[in-house]
């Protein structure tokens, strides 16, 4: 028999699945982006098919209760996502740094230019 929450994850993965393609395709996520979400969505949906799978799962890792599994991977997946984000973010403060050098350099070429002609 079928409960809601299996219900809600199905939906849940397909959500994950069609709004990463969506944003792939408009050019606002990134192919990596674009896989770590749908391995989360495909997640979603095998655990809503068959919930046995996470009872393997923390049968392997001896973990005794099904639930102590879910939470334990939500939160790695959490922090992976956060890694993931934060690594991002790292490389964007970069880039933006490098493009405030830039910038002084051609504003002080201009200024020096637009001075040196007045004269």
């Amino acid at each position: 028999m079928v409960s809601g929450i299996q219900i809600v994850a199905f939906v849940v993965g397909i959500y994950y699945i069609i709004k990463s393609y969506k944003l792939l395709r408009d050019k606002k996520e990134d192919v990596k982006q674009f896989l770590l979400w749908t391995i989360i969505g495909l997640s979603f949906i095998a655990v809503a098919i068959d919930p046995n799978i996470v009872l393997i799962f923390s049968n392997l890792l001896g973990m005794s209760y099904r639930g102590n599994m879910i939470f334990s991977i939500s939160i790695i997946v959490a922090y992976l996502v956060i890694l993931h984000y934060s690594t991002k973010i790292s490389e964007l403060n970069s880039n933006i740094s490098k493009l405030n050098e830039e910038l002084a350099v051609l504003k002080y070429i201009i200024e020096e230019k637009l001075t040196g002609s007045e004269k």
